[in-house]
């Protein structure tokens, strides 16, 4: 989730509510501070979207 999204709030409680749902999958949210919504396709280079995109990698090899 990036922090200057305005969409914050709305996906922070999408996550709660599918991680209290009894829904048995894995979840897992990290905010990344000063960033707007999509940041990481803007600018690929940036280092913060360069470690966002290594947790999505991360997560998606663990399934």
């Amino acid at each position: 989730i990036a922090g200057k999204d305005g969409m914050r709030d709305r996906d922070w409680w999408f996550y709660e509510a599918l991680t209290g749902s009894g829904w048995k999958g894995e979840a897992e949210v990290d905010e990344v501070e000063g960033e707007e919504h999509v940041f990481h396709l803007f600018n690929p280079e940036k280092e913060k979207a360069r470690l966002l995109l290594k947790l999505f990698a991360s997560f998606i090899n663990r399934a």
